[in-house]
């Protein structure tokens, strides 16, 4: 009877302490991807590496710009109507540019810097939400370590979360950037850009080297993600770093307001503040111009 209790007591402790990290992540992953309204805000850091010794002038001014890149986005989501605004700041080497964005179903007027209208962009709608199917797809885990639960600070206040390190496969991040780089110049062909450097960044790709992956992910009480951050770096091949050798980049979104109503406003759009994307590239061509050189 003794032996009986004892070997029970240490059935009840194995199966109490066992590690159920990758079920409740998975959980938690699934639970957000089923969230209808959410705020937003999502950090980008790249701070790379410039080999400035085989530049000329003109490229070594364009290469200092570039060396530090902040992006901030923030804004509110309705996934049932299909509207997403977006506040976007971009920051090159300390120097500022601003951004509005507003989405409906598959129409989306961006406000961009120099001009005072907005530009129909249709062409680029539902680019966050393809990105964010792409990334969920590319993503393999391999392993999951749930950490310790604490307080973090939100912009809608203090939340209880558990940590979550997340380990991916050596391929998610390659197939993630193969794939994020064939959309953004799928998306570029629709508006008529030119794709000079398409054919040698499709080349590079496969070959660049990552390395110092982390990715953390922070759970609510009501099993929804609301923090993610993810840090890596880049390292390009020496036949390919004539210009660029080395990048470190740290992405962190925050959700918050989940499901609750996020009162997404829309300007009034019309043929008088509204523009299409070849007319912008005229309006830039005139302003940049005295620049070119």
């Amino acid at each position: 009877m003794k032996k009986l209790v004892i070997i029970s007591i240490i059935l009840i402790l194995l199966v109490g302490c066992s590690d159920h990290s990758q079920e409740d992540y998975q959980r938690a992953l699934e639970r957000t991807e089923r969230i209808e309204q959410e705020s937003f805000k999502f950090f980008l850091n790249m701070d790379t590496e410039i080999e400035t010794n085989t530049l000329t002038p003109n490229q070594q001014r364009i290469g200092s710009v570039l060396k530090t890149l902040g992006l901030t986005v923030e804004g509110a989501v309705d996934h049932l109507r299909h509207e997403r605004t977006q506040d976007i700041h971009l920051s090159l080497s300390g120097s500022g540019l601003n951004f509005d964005y507003y989405e409906q179903e598959d129409d989306l007027k961006v406000k961009v810097p120099f001009v005072k209208e907005y530009v129909s962009l249709d062409a680029w709608a539902n680019m966050t939400r393809d990105l964010e199917v792409l990334w969920q797809s590319s993503l393999k885990v391999e392993k999951v370590d749930k950490k310790e639960t604490g307080l973090i600070e939100m912009p809608d206040g203090k939340v209880k979360v558990t940590r979550y390190e997340v380990m991916l496969s050596e391929t998610s991040l390659h197939d993630f950037l193969q794939s994020l780089v064939n959309l953004g110049f799928k998306r570029l062909e629709a508006v008529g850009m030119d794709l000079d450097a398409k054919e040698d960044v499709l080349e590079v790709l496969p070959l660049l080297s990552i390395d110092s992956f982390e990715y953390e992910v922070f759970v609510a009480a009501d099993d929804y993600i609301v923090k993610e951050i993810l840090r890596f770096n880049i390292s390009v091949p020496e036949a390919y770093n004539d210009y660029i050798k080395y990048s470190s980049l740290r992405i962190e979104r925050n959700r918050y307001k989940l499901n609750e109503d996020q009162m997404i406003e829309r300007p009034n759009f019309d043929e008088s503040n509204t523009i299409t994307v070849e007319v912008l590239k005229e309006k830039l061509k005139e302003i940049l111009s005295p620049y070119a050189s």
